[in-house]
């Protein structure tokens, strides 16, 4: 006989809830242990997935996702352009 706490958790009108977190942890986790590039693709993905099934990516998938791209942009010709594209988000990436 399984726990209860097993049964609640896995039951439908939480699978949502588990879907959404799941998602979360795929645009997020990418940055511990993929190349900057691979990460980006990953996260993308993630956060693509996220927007399809509930409407809206997560803050944390979304901050995920700029650093990655700070990542693979930093010390390459396309930084300038990227600068440009978002001044305000690589002023508060170059403070951390």
């Amino acid at each position: 006989m399984s726990p209860d706490w097993l049964a609640r958790i896995t039951t439908a009108r939480h699978a949502p809830a588990i879907g959404v977190g799941l998602l979360a942890l795929a645009a997020t986790v990418p940055l511990l242990y993929l190349r900057p590039a691979a990460a980006a693709i990953a996260i993308t993905a993630a956060n693509v997935l996220a927007f399809a099934t509930s409407g809206e990516p997560t803050v944390a998938g979304m901050a995920a996702q700029l650093i990655a791209v700070y990542q693979r942009v930093k010390g390459t010709p396309k930084e300038a352009e990227m600068r440009r594209l978002f001044p305000e988000r690589f002023k508060i990436l170059d403070t951390l």
